[in-house]
């Protein structure tokens, strides 16, 4: 909000041409103002911000990760740590939900390797806190096909995609990290190709059909290279699958997005086609974020 009670909308934005662009955008008009364009020295895969806006995380084509502090009084962008541990494209970033508390924060590099780090903002230097590197399928050639790897609202899992092998065999399956238990990981079985978006709801749900079940479980969207898209249950340690959807669409699913709310998931696919699935069959727990995370011990 600014001094004469216009509401804004603050939009971060960042592509290939190796360019961050801080707009304010005026919800009433729907027009877009730069407020500031940050160069970064390679091109740029994905980008995720904190809850509270203060801080920014880009992957890059360098192999890098770049922390960047915002600073909206000021319009300023500036790099204030930089993790350097991958070997091949930053594919994708996930933020732990407790990431001002905790600081971690996972990336994905082309050829699958996961690394879980934590950035300590007083400080300012990014730790590796572990290094995934028996994911990586050295055969795989990098071709940038959009991956997206999550962390689940409790904090307790991640999910990570793509081109992971089980005792060196050319058997793909997403990977189950569980943040109690580093570094032990398992795999989530189910696809027949490529798993390469994830995404978990951003609520809890119970069962409508059980009078007096208050027991809470997530859900968890994950698509293939061929389109194929099942919903998983996520009940304590477990993932069943709740809905399988062959063919569900035409082409590869490029991102994956639940409403707050989490009756609602919105995809996108690389042919043009918006698509939501509705979820009602469940009650839906909403309330303050704070009361849905419970801190992951780590490792």
């Amino acid at each position: 909000n600014d001094c004469n009670n216009a509401i804004f909308i603050y939009l971060f934005s960042s592509s290939y041409d190796k360019f961050i662009v801080l707009w304010k955008i005026n919800p009433t008009n729907f027009s877009g103002e730069k407020l500031r364009v940050m160069q970064l020295q390679s091109e740029i895969s994905d980008i995720a911000l904190y809850p509270d806006d203060s801080h920014l995380l880009a992957g890059c084509f360098d192999n890098n990760v770049y922390v960047i502090k915002v600073d909206f009084q000021k319009d300023i962008l500036q790099i204030v740590a930089t993790l350097v541990a991958h070997d091949n494209i930053v594919n994708s970033i996930t933020l732990d939900p407790l990431i001002e508390t905790t600081g971690r924060f996972a990336s994905l590099s082309d050829k699958g390797r996961l690394i879980i780090s934590t950035f300590n903002r007083n400080e300012n230097n990014v730790s590796i806190l572990y290094n995934f590197e028996d994911f990586i399928n050295p055969k795989h050639k990098c071709v940038m096909c959009r991956k997206k790897i999550d962390w689940s609202v409790d904090g307790k899992w991640v999910l990570s995609v793509d081109h992971h092998q089980i005792q060196k065999q050319n058997v793909i399956h997403a990977k189950l990290i569980n943040m109690n238990t580093l570094p032990n990981t398992q795999a989530l079985i189910g696809h027949d190709s490529p798993v390469l978006i994830s995404s978990f709801s951003k609520c809890l749900y119970c069962e409508n059909s059980i009078e007096g079940n208050n027991e809470e479980f997530q859900l968890c969207a994950t698509s293939d290279k061929n389109g194929n898209l099942i919903i998983w249950k996520v009940d304590k340690d477990e993932f069943s699958v709740l809905v399988e959807i062959s063919n569900y669409s035409e082409s590869n699913v490029t991102n994956m997005e639940w409403s707050k709310n989490g009756e609602y998931l919105i995809t996108v696919n690389s042919s043009g086609s918006v698509c939501a699935i509705e979820f009602n069959e469940f009650s839906i727990k909403v309330s303050n974020r704070s009361n849905l995370l419970t801190p992951a011990l780590g490792g």
